[in-house]
């Protein structure tokens, strides 16, 4: 069952940074790894507030040496992510279950390679996992992390958001999908996230590290109960493309407090401002069944 809710709704969407990760930071000083200083590996952009450090408010300003406008998205009036996601109410009528129908990820999928981008941990998939939206299959290629959360639920952050990112065939639209979680703190680690979180580099880099004989059961980084919020937005960082459709679930997943601590210890805070609900956006709401 689903949900509709007509707002103005300025689409929210995580972008689709890359994610990173760092090699054990746990145990390491709270000032953070000690990298060389910036060559050029983060780009021209950042998740700084400062003022001219690059950072969000800058995003659609930012440009060349010539003068010429890098990503005229991140400024635009229309369905850019992340949100605000209100509180449940109209039923979507043609959403689905998040279930192995519509998820057809491998039981085991192999993790290809992570890369600590500067802005992000992410790990790369190798093919075999996808996701069916709208009668197409999208393939599963990436997920990587936002800490703090960068959607709210129900007026709720969270330490630590996760985005399944899913690309569909040439010419789709949307033209990406995202599976995204919400996960609190815990005294234990995750035990799926503990096979890749040690792998992933303290400080940038230009190419990712190659891993071998990794693979993650992706349903475990699921909640039981799988209701979602639905809407079309943006990547949430640069270019911060549009038509993204996201699949934002309603319960937490949880991790340790030192898994986000090494996380925020490695990167600093990674999440992109709310933006702005723009009116005629549909925020849908699904049940589990």
């Amino acid at each position: 069952m689903k949900r509709t809710l007509l707002l103005g709704v300025a689409v929210v969407l995580t972008s689709f940074v890359v994610v990173v990760a760092a090699r054990s930071s746990i145990g390491k000083q709270d000032d953070g790894p000690r990298c060389e200083s910036d060559d050029g590996t983060k780009g021209t952009w950042s998740h700084s507030q400062s003022d001219n450090q690059g950072g969000p408010n800058e995003w659609g300003e930012l440009a060349d040496g010539t003068g010429k406008v890098l990503y005229p998205d991140c400024a635009a009036t229309t369905q850019q992510s992340p949100i605000a996601i209100p509180a449940r109410t109209e039923v979507a009528k043609d959403a689905f279950a998040l279930d192995n129908q519509h998820l057809k990820w491998l039981p085991a999928a192999p993790v290809k390679d992570v890369i600590n981008n500067g802005h992000t941990w992410q790990a790369n998939f190798a093919p075999g996992s996808k996701m069916l939206v709208d009668s197409k299959e999208y393939e599963l290629v990436q997920v990587h992390f936002h800490s703090p959360s960068e959607h709210t639920l129900e007026g709720r952050s969270y330490p630590l958001e996760i985005h399944f990112v899913h690309v569909g065939p040439q010419g789709a639209r949307p033209f990406a999908s995202v599976v995204a979680v919400m996960a609190e703190e815990d005294a234990v680690d995750n035990p799926e996230f503990a096979k890749i979180w040690s792998s992933f580099n303290a400080c940038p880099q230009k190419t990712p590290t190659a891993v071998s004989n990794v693979t993650l059961d992706l349903t475990k980084l699921l909640p039981e109960d799988r209701g979602y919020h639905r809407y079309d937005g943006s990547l949430t960082a640069p270019p911060c493309t549009a038509s993204v459709r996201f699949h934002m679930l309603s319960h937490p997943i949880k991790v340790s407090a030192a898994q986000v601590k090494a996380f925020t210890r490695a990167l600093g805070p990674t999440n992109r401002p709310i933006q702005p609900i723009v009116l005629g956006t549909e925020i849908e709401y699904a049940t589990q069944n």
